[in-house]
């Protein structure tokens, strides 16, 4: 839908492109530089959004109720991944519009659209038709992709913004962010997951500081919680027992057993 025509419009010999495009890419790729490594003022998230649904719901009510992010950071590291999101995106977006894909509501015409208390930007529609998102992924990820496996947020996050904008399809197209190599998927709308994003936004909204959701994951038979937890900014908070400790060439959440906590 979206590759093929991106692929053949490169390997095109002797391309010219409209300067419309060219000034319009300058200012979004000049917008996402500023929204990553600008000033920002620190703002209440009031609802969740559509990227995060699928996710930890206690994480979630965290951040909704006001508790203190006392766990991972958004460091520079993390700053220069989004940056680097933003920039596949846009570059994918346009490739496709310049190829002759017909996609709407991207970049500055994106439209910020909530549904059942649920915030989100998706990156464009195709057609009128078909909901577009783009993902950069590592080889790992990408294999799994290219074989129909996706992570279950991005299910998630796909289904809340078709149910939100009334489509039954969405297409995801994924660069191999270590060879540069395109895939996409389409996949339709799912009644069980938007049944079941229903009663996790139920849950959320039900929660106090006193009732917070059950955590989703738990520590191994190590004792090591898995990386979701440990790139948590609450994880402090969730896992008073737990701390960091090096394994391998890589930090991870350990708990604590009670006789280490004693001693």
């Amino acid at each position: 839908m979206i590759v093929d025509r991106i692929n053949a419009y490169l390997d095109t010999q002797g391309k010219e492109l409209d300067e419309s495009i060219l000034i319009e890419v300058e200012a979004l790729a000049g917008n996402a530089f500023r929204r990553q490594f600008g000033l920002k003022e620190e703002r209440e998230q009031k609802s969740p959004y559509f990227s995060s649904i699928g996710k930890c719901l206690r994480q979630q009510a965290y951040n909704l109720l006001g508790f203190p992010a006392e766990g991972k950071a958004i460091d520079a590291r993390a700053r220069m991944v989004f940056f680097q999101g933003d920039m596949v995106e846009l570059a994918i977006v346009m490739l496709a519009r310049v190829a002759g894909c017909a996609i709407t509501a991207y970049g500055v015409g994106q439209e910020s659209i909530e549904w059942e208390g649920l915030r989100g930007r998706p990156d464009g529609i195709l057609d009128g038709t078909h909901l577009v998102e783009v993902k950069s992924m590592s080889s790992y990820s990408f294999d799994d992709f290219q074989n129909n496996i996706l992570d279950i947020g991005y299910r998630y996050q796909c289904n809340a913004g078709m149910e939100a904008l009334g489509l039954s399809h969405t297409v995801i197209v994924a660069l191999n962010k270590d060879a540069g190599v395109l895939a996409e998927m389409v996949i339709p709308k799912d009644p069980e997951i938007i049944k079941d994003i229903r009663a996790r936004l139920a849950t959320l909204k039900a929660a106090t500081k006193e009732n917070l959701p059950e955590r989703p994951y738990a520590p191994n038979d190590k004792g090591f919680y898995p990386w979701q937890c440990r790139y948590c900014a609450f994880y402090r908070t969730c896992l008073p027992n737990a701390e960091l400790v090096l394994k391998g060439n890589a930090y991870k959440l350990y708990e604590r057993k009670q006789k280490e906590i004693t001693q």
